[in-house]
């Protein structure tokens, strides 16, 4: 596997640590991670970035605020694939409020804010746990899983995210 070897892998937006021989990318606090349709793989690091390795595992790209359409990205908290392969992620970035639900309809290269706003989660986005779409869904649903306050019950709940009506609500679990 390239990647692995370190032979031919080109990395795009990063700075590796490690030699030429053996290359490494800093990934801490792996929160979810989802495979597209064409193989291509997507990890989201609580306190990096979203990663994008393609299939053939020879190229790594890392989209945070250098990509088209993100600013001030300081960790990415879940990410999942929805219907017709949109690419979601839960962006946090330096100010609180700014971070939210992003989508991207070109395989990750340029992002668009949901405009999704929760009191909750625009106070403490550091919450969300993960982000889950079903991709037979044309409707577009998406359930972001969080955890709320620890003197609450439960200490996990739910928001819906209803692209086609842009609304948020809370749910059951």
């Amino acid at each position: 596997v390239p990647l692995l070897t370190g032979e031919g892998v080109s990395f795009n937006n990063t700075t590796l640590v490690g030699t030429d021989l053996s290359p490494f990318f800093l990934a801490t606090s792996i929160t979810q991670v989802a495979v597209a349709a064409n193989l291509d793989f997507y990890i989201s690091c609580e306190n990096t970035a979203l990663y994008k390795f393609n299939a053939a595992l020879d190229t790594l790209t890392v989209i945070d605020a250098g990509t088209t359409g993100l600013t001030g990205v300081v960790g990415c908290q879940g990410v999942c694939i929805g219907n017709a392969g949109r690419v979601w992620a839960y962006f946090r970035q330096t100010v609180d409020a700014d971070s939210t639900l992003y989508y991207s309809d070109d395989d990750g290269a340029t992002w668009t804010s949901s405009t999704m706003s929760d009191a909750t989660l625009d106070a403490n986005p550091s919450r969300v746990m993960a982000i889950q779409a079903d991709p037979s869904d044309v409707n577009g649903q998406l359930s972001i899983l969080y955890r709320v306050d620890d003197t609450t019950t439960p200490a996990v709940n739910i928001i819906w995210w209803d692209q086609l009506t842009t609304t948020a609500s809370a749910g059951p679990l």
